[in-house]
Parts: C-alpha cells; sequence; structure tokens
C-alpha cells in the first residue's frame, strides 16, 4: 500500500488548451501532477503497480474563520459542496500517479473520493493493489497461473 498526505487542495484539472497547432496541458496543473507524483515516489517503498488498484482520496478543507461555533461544532454534517468539483480534482490527483504508483490510471478499478471540512487543510491519499486477474489473460493455463501468483 501507499500511502502519503499533503497540507492543501490540489487543483482542479484544467481543460486542455490549444497553441500554435497543439493541444498542452496549462501549467498549472502539469506542475501539481508533477508535485503529487514526488510525493507519490517519496512514500512508496514498494515496485510499480502492475495490476488493479484501489484509491481512497480524503479532501479536508478548513473551515472559515468567519463561521460561528454551532457551524464549527457541525462541520461533519455540512457538505463541502464548494469549488472544485470533485472529480476535477480527482483527475489531477489520479494522472499525478501515473507512472509513479500504477503504469496507468487505468489500473483503478475502485475509487474512494470524499471532500469535506475540518480543523485543518489536508488531503491523504491510499493506493492498493488489488488481488485481481489482469483483464488480457488469454486461457486458463494462465489464469490459473495469475490466480496462484495472487495467493
Amino acid at each position: 500500500m501507499i500511502s502519503f498526505e499533503f497540507y492543501s487542495v490540489p487543483i482542479a484539472k484544467q481543460r486542455p488548451r490549444f497553441g500554435r497547432g497543439q493541444v498542452y496541458t496549462p501549467a498549472s496543473t502539469k506542475s501539481w501532477e508533477m508535485a503529487i507524483g514526488q510525493m507519490c515516489k517519496s512514500a512508496m517503498n514498494e515496485p510499480i503497480m502492475s495490476g488493479a488498484v484501489s484509491v481512497k482520496i480524503t479532501i479536508t478543507e478548513r473551515y472559515l474563520d468567519s463561521w460561528p461555533k454551532w457551524k464549527v461544532d457541525a462541520r461533519h454534517h455540512i457538505g463541502n459542496t464548494k469549488k472544485p468539483d470533485i472529480d476535477n480534482i480527482l483527475k489531477t490527483v489520479l494522472d499525478g500517479m501515473n507512472g509513479v504508483a500504477y503504469f496507468d490510471d487505468s489500473q483503478v478499478v475502485a475509487l474512494n473520493v470524499e471532500k469535506s471540512f475540518g480543523e485543518q487543510t489536508k488531503t491523504s491519499v491510499e493506493v492498493l493493489a488489488l488481488p485481481l486477474v489482469r483483464h488480457n489473460v488469454k486461457n486458463i493455463k494462465e489464469y490459473e497461473t495469475q490466480i496462484k501468483e495472487l495467493s
């Protein structure tokens, strides 16, 4: 398992830009993806995952200082519906781990993503290898071999 956290909310994945006849990822998105990749790499103590993985991302944003005490106390019951959208944050985090935690984010077969308010702004990420046979198994013998490797 890979587990790491950082004390900010990553930026939302921005749309590709077009310029000079090319499509490119905006610099701010690219720098966040690179930073996430570096944090992930620092937390790794195992080789890159080659099979199916599960990812859990918990995004906690500090409540506003202007909130009254009753609202601070009730923060666990208040949905964080503020921008950026959770799916766009997810894209930044998953793309940032491409080639680091796993070869490609197509390997992610299970997700748990939460966005809430708390005492401190923080994003926690966990990546777990799942004991599943790869989709490109060609025959029963190869399937049985993969099952033995997973046991």
